[in-house]
């Protein structure tokens, strides 16, 4: 499972990690901009993700995973609200 799942899941939560923070569309696809649904599934995959990446011993990326996640998590919190 790690040698074929974990590459995508590894490319996604990267592209997530480094490109959290750019404008993005709303969950309709109406409007460009900080969406406050979209940021908040990208905090909880990064968070999943480091955990997932530990679990199989991928531990290379867990520390900018979770870097990240609490990045996105004060954005969530200080930008947004």
């Amino acid at each position: 499972m790690t040698d074929t799942l974990w590459p995508i899941i590894k490319l996604d939560l990267d592209y997530v990690a480094s490109d959290w923070n750019e404008t993005t569309y709303d969950l309709w696809e109406e409007v460009s901009s900080s969406s406050f649904f979209t940021t908040a599934v990208q905090h909880r995959s990064l968070r999943q993700g480091a955990t997932f990446a530990t679990l199989i011993g991928e531990t290379s990326s867990v520390s900018n995973y979770e870097t990240q996640a609490a990045n996105v998590l004060c954005f969530l919190q200080v930008c947004l609200s």
